[in-house]
Protein backbone atom coordinates (compact mmCIF):
# COMPACT_ATOMS: atom_id res chain seq x y z
CA UNK A 1 0.00 0.00 0.00
CA UNK A 2 1.31 3.18 -0.58
CA UNK A 3 0.76 6.60 1.11
CA UNK A 4 0.91 9.96 0.34
CA UNK A 5 2.07 12.66 2.22
CA UNK A 6 1.51 16.36 1.93
CA UNK A 7 4.70 18.07 1.29
CA UNK A 8 4.41 20.45 3.76
CA UNK A 9 3.59 17.61 6.00
CA UNK A 10 6.71 15.73 4.87
CA UNK A 11 8.71 18.43 5.54
CA UNK A 12 7.93 18.92 9.18
CA UNK A 13 7.81 15.12 9.67
CA UNK A 14 11.51 15.68 8.55
CA UNK A 15 12.37 17.91 11.04
CA UNK A 16 11.22 15.83 13.66
CA UNK A 17 13.26 12.81 12.66
CA UNK A 18 15.98 14.48 13.50
CA UNK A 19 18.62 14.00 16.58
CA UNK A 20 16.47 13.83 19.90
CA UNK A 21 19.15 16.06 20.49
CA UNK A 22 18.24 19.18 17.71
CA UNK A 23 14.86 17.99 18.24
CA UNK A 24 14.45 20.08 21.32
CA UNK A 25 15.27 22.38 19.84
CA UNK A 26 12.30 23.24 17.64
CA UNK A 27 9.54 24.08 18.72
CA UNK A 28 6.21 22.80 17.31
CA UNK A 29 4.69 26.48 16.80
CA UNK A 30 7.51 27.31 15.05
CA UNK A 31 7.26 24.56 12.50
CA UNK A 32 3.61 24.72 11.86
CA UNK A 33 3.88 28.45 11.56
CA UNK A 34 6.17 28.07 9.00
CA UNK A 35 4.37 25.14 6.84
CA UNK A 36 1.03 25.74 7.79
CA UNK A 37 -0.14 29.40 8.20
CA UNK A 38 -3.64 28.52 7.19
CA UNK A 39 -4.89 28.22 10.96
CA UNK A 40 -4.39 29.06 14.69
CA UNK A 41 -2.13 27.34 16.56
CA UNK A 42 -3.14 26.11 20.54
CA UNK A 43 0.07 24.33 22.52
CA UNK A 44 -2.58 21.71 24.02
CA UNK A 45 -6.38 21.01 25.03
CA UNK A 46 -8.04 21.92 27.35
CA UNK A 47 -6.13 25.69 26.15
CA UNK A 48 -6.89 28.36 28.17
CA UNK A 49 -4.92 31.61 28.14
CA UNK A 50 -3.76 34.53 30.22
CA UNK A 51 -6.75 36.77 29.32
CA UNK A 52 -9.57 34.15 29.92
CA UNK A 53 -7.45 32.86 33.45
CA UNK A 54 -7.69 36.52 34.47
CA UNK A 55 -11.74 36.49 33.56
CA UNK A 56 -12.55 32.78 34.45
CA UNK A 57 -16.01 32.66 35.03
CA UNK A 58 -16.79 35.71 33.66
CA UNK A 59 -16.18 35.48 29.87
CA UNK A 60 -16.50 31.96 27.73
CA UNK A 61 -13.41 30.43 27.40
CA UNK A 62 -12.30 28.74 23.98
CA UNK A 63 -12.95 25.43 25.04
CA UNK A 64 -12.85 22.93 28.05
CA UNK A 65 -12.83 19.53 28.93
CA UNK A 66 -15.81 19.59 31.01
CA UNK A 67 -14.92 16.46 33.92
CA UNK A 68 -15.46 18.68 37.11
CA UNK A 69 -16.94 16.95 39.94
CA UNK A 70 -18.56 14.23 38.22
CA UNK A 71 -22.18 14.42 40.02
CA UNK A 72 -25.27 14.58 38.89
CA UNK A 73 -24.99 15.22 35.05
CA UNK A 74 -28.03 18.21 34.96
CA UNK A 75 -26.01 20.06 38.46
CA UNK A 76 -24.72 23.55 37.80
CA UNK A 77 -21.25 22.27 36.62
CA UNK A 78 -22.56 21.18 33.74
CA UNK A 79 -25.53 23.69 33.15
CA UNK A 80 -23.89 26.34 32.62
CA UNK A 81 -20.58 25.09 30.92
CA UNK A 82 -18.41 28.33 30.10
CA UNK A 83 -17.05 27.40 27.26
CA UNK A 84 -17.61 27.62 23.18
CA UNK A 85 -16.55 24.30 22.75
CA UNK A 86 -16.29 21.24 25.00
CA UNK A 87 -13.11 19.31 23.66
CA UNK A 88 -14.02 16.40 26.11
CA UNK A 89 -16.54 15.26 28.26
CA UNK A 90 -18.41 11.96 29.33
CA UNK A 91 -19.76 10.28 32.18
CA UNK A 92 -19.08 6.45 33.36
CA UNK A 93 -21.56 3.15 32.47
CA UNK A 94 -21.42 -0.40 33.44
CA UNK A 95 -20.51 -2.63 31.32
CA UNK A 96 -23.40 -5.39 30.59
CA UNK A 97 -23.35 -8.34 32.67
CA UNK A 98 -22.63 -10.48 29.69
CA UNK A 99 -19.55 -8.25 28.96
CA UNK A 100 -18.32 -8.31 32.66
CA UNK A 101 -18.49 -12.46 32.61
CA UNK A 102 -15.84 -12.25 29.98
CA UNK A 103 -13.11 -10.51 32.37
CA UNK A 104 -14.19 -10.97 36.02
CA UNK A 105 -14.74 -14.47 37.97
CA UNK A 106 -17.38 -12.08 40.27
CA UNK A 107 -19.43 -9.58 38.56
CA UNK A 108 -20.79 -8.76 42.14
CA UNK A 109 -20.68 -7.81 44.24
CA UNK A 110 -18.59 -4.57 43.08
CA UNK A 111 -17.65 -3.80 46.83
CA UNK A 112 -15.88 -5.46 49.91
CA UNK A 113 -17.49 -5.10 53.31
CA UNK A 114 -15.14 -1.93 53.94
CA UNK A 115 -16.56 -0.34 50.95
CA UNK A 116 -13.72 -0.67 48.65
CA UNK A 117 -13.86 -2.30 45.20
CA UNK A 118 -13.07 -5.59 45.14
CA UNK A 119 -9.55 -6.47 43.91
CA UNK A 120 -11.16 -7.54 39.91
CA UNK A 121 -13.14 -4.68 40.02
CA UNK A 122 -9.77 -2.36 41.55
CA UNK A 123 -8.15 -4.47 38.93
CA UNK A 124 -9.81 -2.89 35.66
CA UNK A 125 -10.65 0.56 36.63
CA UNK A 126 -8.40 2.16 34.08
CA UNK A 127 -5.75 0.96 35.57
CA UNK A 128 -4.51 -2.58 36.24
CA UNK A 129 -3.13 -2.24 39.32
CA UNK A 130 -5.03 -3.87 42.66
CA UNK A 131 -4.19 -0.81 44.92
CA UNK A 132 -6.59 2.12 46.38
CA UNK A 133 -3.94 4.46 45.92
CA UNK A 134 -3.50 4.43 41.89
CA UNK A 135 -5.25 6.79 39.95
CA UNK A 136 -7.70 5.67 38.67
CA UNK A 137 -9.14 3.83 41.60
CA UNK A 138 -11.99 6.17 42.37
CA UNK A 139 -14.02 5.11 39.31
CA UNK A 140 -15.57 1.99 40.44
CA UNK A 141 -16.72 4.01 43.72
CA UNK A 142 -18.03 6.85 41.15
CA UNK A 143 -19.94 5.27 38.84
CA UNK A 144 -21.82 3.56 42.25
CA UNK A 145 -22.12 7.23 43.70
CA UNK A 146 -23.58 8.23 40.06
CA UNK A 147 -26.19 5.20 40.36
CA UNK A 148 -27.30 6.34 43.61
CA UNK A 149 -27.64 10.20 43.27
CA UNK A 150 -29.91 9.39 40.17
CA UNK A 151 -32.35 6.47 41.37
CA UNK A 152 -31.71 7.94 45.09
CA UNK A 153 -30.79 4.19 46.27
CA UNK A 154 -28.08 1.37 44.97
CA UNK A 155 -28.77 -1.64 43.46
CA UNK A 156 -28.67 -5.78 45.56
CA UNK A 157 -27.67 -7.46 41.76
CA UNK A 158 -26.20 -6.78 38.94
CA UNK A 159 -28.52 -6.97 36.51
CA UNK A 160 -30.53 -4.09 37.49
CA UNK A 161 -26.92 -1.80 38.96
CA UNK A 162 -25.90 -2.51 35.42
CA UNK A 163 -29.08 -1.35 33.88
CA UNK A 164 -29.54 1.75 36.55
CA UNK A 165 -25.48 2.24 35.69
CA UNK A 166 -26.18 2.65 31.61
CA UNK A 167 -29.69 4.69 32.60
CA UNK A 168 -27.44 7.14 33.86
CA UNK A 169 -24.51 7.19 31.60
CA UNK A 170 -26.90 7.19 28.65
CA UNK A 171 -28.98 10.10 29.92
CA UNK A 172 -25.74 12.16 30.80
CA UNK A 173 -24.79 11.36 27.83
CA UNK A 174 -27.74 12.80 26.05
CA UNK A 175 -28.22 16.19 27.70
CA UNK A 176 -24.63 17.15 27.59
CA UNK A 177 -25.05 17.03 23.59
CA UNK A 178 -28.19 18.39 23.16
CA UNK A 179 -27.54 21.08 25.45
CA UNK A 180 -24.56 21.74 23.03
CA UNK A 181 -26.48 21.32 19.81
CA UNK A 182 -29.42 23.66 21.77
CA UNK A 183 -27.00 26.53 22.17
CA UNK A 184 -25.41 25.66 18.69
CA UNK A 185 -26.22 29.78 17.54
CA UNK A 186 -23.17 29.87 20.35
CA UNK A 187 -21.71 27.20 20.94
CA UNK A 188 -18.89 25.30 18.48
CA UNK A 189 -19.63 21.88 19.34
CA UNK A 190 -19.00 19.16 21.50
CA UNK A 191 -16.49 15.76 21.34
CA UNK A 192 -17.89 12.94 23.62
CA UNK A 193 -15.58 10.87 25.48
CA UNK A 194 -14.89 7.97 24.36
CA UNK A 195 -16.55 5.31 21.91
CA UNK A 196 -14.96 2.28 22.60
CA UNK A 197 -12.94 0.32 25.47
CA UNK A 198 -8.66 -0.39 24.35
CA UNK A 199 -9.00 -3.56 26.83
CA UNK A 200 -11.53 -5.26 29.25
CA UNK A 201 -12.29 -2.00 31.62
CA UNK A 202 -15.18 -0.37 33.95
CA UNK A 203 -15.33 2.98 31.64
CA UNK A 204 -16.76 5.96 30.14
CA UNK A 205 -16.76 4.16 26.87
CA UNK A 206 -20.15 3.66 25.02
CA UNK A 207 -19.09 0.48 23.55
CA UNK A 208 -17.03 -2.56 25.45
CA UNK A 209 -13.96 -4.01 24.94
CA UNK A 210 -15.91 -7.04 24.00
CA UNK A 211 -18.16 -4.84 21.22
CA UNK A 212 -21.54 -5.07 23.69
CA UNK A 213 -23.13 -1.40 23.22
CA UNK A 214 -24.29 0.43 26.21
CA UNK A 215 -27.64 2.07 26.09
CA UNK A 216 -25.82 5.22 25.71
CA UNK A 217 -24.97 4.54 22.19
CA UNK A 218 -28.13 4.66 21.15
CA UNK A 219 -28.96 7.49 22.64
CA UNK A 220 -26.26 9.62 21.40
CA UNK A 221 -27.65 8.23 17.88
CA UNK A 222 -30.87 9.87 18.19
CA UNK A 223 -29.38 13.00 20.09
CA UNK A 224 -27.07 13.62 16.85
CA UNK A 225 -29.95 13.21 14.62
CA UNK A 226 -29.68 16.12 11.93
CA UNK A 227 -32.85 17.63 13.05
CA UNK A 228 -34.02 17.13 16.47
CA UNK A 229 -36.49 18.47 18.77
CA UNK A 230 -35.18 19.12 22.27
CA UNK A 231 -35.94 20.29 25.87
CA UNK A 232 -33.99 22.39 27.90
CA UNK A 233 -34.76 23.33 31.49
CA UNK A 234 -34.52 27.21 32.22
CA UNK A 235 -34.77 28.06 35.81
CA UNK A 236 -38.68 26.85 36.13
CA UNK A 237 -39.30 26.44 32.60
CA UNK A 238 -39.33 23.69 30.11
CA UNK A 239 -38.19 24.81 26.92
CA UNK A 240 -38.76 22.96 23.35
CA UNK A 241 -36.13 23.73 20.60
CA UNK A 242 -36.23 22.42 17.02
CA UNK A 243 -32.31 22.14 15.76
CA UNK A 244 -31.84 22.05 12.51
CA UNK A 245 -28.18 20.88 11.20
CA UNK A 246 -29.32 20.30 7.49
CA UNK A 247 -27.74 23.12 4.79
CA UNK A 248 -31.72 24.36 3.74
CA UNK A 249 -34.38 25.88 6.17
CA UNK A 250 -36.82 22.92 6.99
CA UNK A 251 -40.23 22.91 8.64
CA UNK A 252 -41.89 19.87 10.41
CA UNK A 253 -44.84 18.61 12.03
CA UNK A 254 -44.93 17.65 15.67
CA UNK A 255 -46.00 16.50 18.81
CA UNK A 256 -45.09 16.18 22.14
CA UNK A 257 -46.31 13.17 24.41
CA UNK A 258 -46.92 12.59 27.96
CA UNK A 259 -45.42 8.92 27.77
CA UNK A 260 -47.75 7.81 31.30
CA UNK A 261 -50.60 8.03 30.08
CA UNK A 262 -50.08 8.17 26.33
CA UNK A 263 -51.65 11.56 25.52
CA UNK A 264 -50.86 14.27 22.92
CA UNK A 265 -49.79 17.47 24.85
CA UNK A 266 -48.95 19.70 22.48
CA UNK A 267 -49.00 19.13 18.85
CA UNK A 268 -48.00 21.65 15.73
CA UNK A 269 -46.03 22.80 13.23
CA UNK A 270 -42.46 24.15 13.15
CA UNK A 271 -39.81 25.55 11.24
CA UNK A 272 -36.14 26.28 11.58
CA UNK A 273 -33.15 27.75 9.20
CA UNK A 274 -30.32 25.64 8.11
CA UNK A 275 -27.48 25.53 11.04
CA UNK A 276 -29.35 26.35 13.43
CA UNK A 277 -31.73 26.30 16.89
CA UNK A 278 -34.74 27.48 17.47
CA UNK A 279 -37.19 27.83 20.54
CA UNK A 280 -40.89 27.02 19.47
CA UNK A 281 -42.60 26.62 22.80
CA UNK A 282 -42.10 26.84 26.14
CA UNK A 283 -44.18 25.41 29.38
CA UNK A 284 -43.98 27.93 32.15
CA UNK A 285 -43.02 27.16 35.81
CA UNK A 286 -42.87 23.86 35.41
CA UNK A 287 -41.48 21.74 38.28
CA UNK A 288 -42.51 18.33 38.09
CA UNK A 289 -41.03 15.18 36.53
CA UNK A 290 -43.03 14.32 33.45
CA UNK A 291 -42.01 11.61 30.79
CA UNK A 292 -42.22 12.99 27.16
CA UNK A 293 -41.90 11.91 24.02
CA UNK A 294 -40.97 13.81 20.79
CA UNK A 295 -41.81 12.90 17.36
CA UNK A 296 -41.71 14.91 14.44
CA UNK A 297 -42.46 14.52 10.45
CA UNK A 298 -39.86 15.35 7.82
CA UNK A 299 -39.55 14.55 4.24
CA UNK A 300 -41.69 11.47 4.56
CA UNK A 301 -39.85 10.10 7.95
CA UNK A 302 -40.90 9.86 11.28
CA UNK A 303 -38.30 10.67 13.97
CA UNK A 304 -38.47 9.91 18.06
CA UNK A 305 -36.88 11.04 21.10
CA UNK A 306 -37.08 11.58 24.95
CA UNK A 307 -37.02 13.81 27.52
CA UNK A 308 -37.39 13.45 31.72
CA UNK A 309 -37.73 16.86 33.23
CA UNK A 310 -36.79 17.11 37.24
CA UNK A 311 -35.12 13.63 36.20
CA UNK A 312 -33.72 13.34 39.82
CA UNK A 313 -34.95 10.73 41.49
CA UNK A 314 -36.22 8.07 39.20
CA UNK A 315 -37.58 4.51 39.55
CA UNK A 316 -35.78 1.79 37.32
CA UNK A 317 -39.17 0.22 37.21
CA UNK A 318 -41.21 3.31 35.92
CA UNK A 319 -38.43 4.33 33.59
CA UNK A 320 -37.77 0.97 31.53
CA UNK A 321 -41.46 0.20 31.64
CA UNK A 322 -42.18 3.71 30.15
CA UNK A 323 -39.25 4.08 28.02
CA UNK A 324 -39.96 0.03 26.81
CA UNK A 325 -43.45 1.26 25.52
CA UNK A 326 -41.71 3.49 22.87
CA UNK A 327 -38.88 0.98 21.84
CA UNK A 328 -35.94 2.96 23.12
CA UNK A 329 -34.60 0.69 25.48
CA UNK A 330 -31.80 -0.99 23.55
CA UNK A 331 -30.42 -2.97 26.58
CA UNK A 332 -27.44 -5.67 24.91
CA UNK A 333 -25.93 -8.33 26.71
CA UNK A 334 -28.40 -8.58 29.71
Amino acid sequence: MNVIIPKAISKILIQFCISTKEATKIKIKNVIDEYDKTRPYIPSSPYIDETAIKYFGKIHTAEDHIWGPRDYFRSDYYRNANCYFASEIGYHGCSSPKALDKFLKTSYPIFKADGTPTSEYLAHASSIVNNMSSQYAYRIRLMSDQVETLFNKNFDNIVDFSKASQISQAEAMKYFIENFRIDRNRNGGIIWWNIMDGWPQISDSVIDYSFIKKLAYYYIKRSQNKTLLAFKEDNHDLKLYFINDLNSKISINFEVIDAINDEIVLKGTASCENYSSKEIFSFKNYLTQKYYILKWHFDGNTFINHYVSNIKPISLELYSNTLEKYELLNFEGF
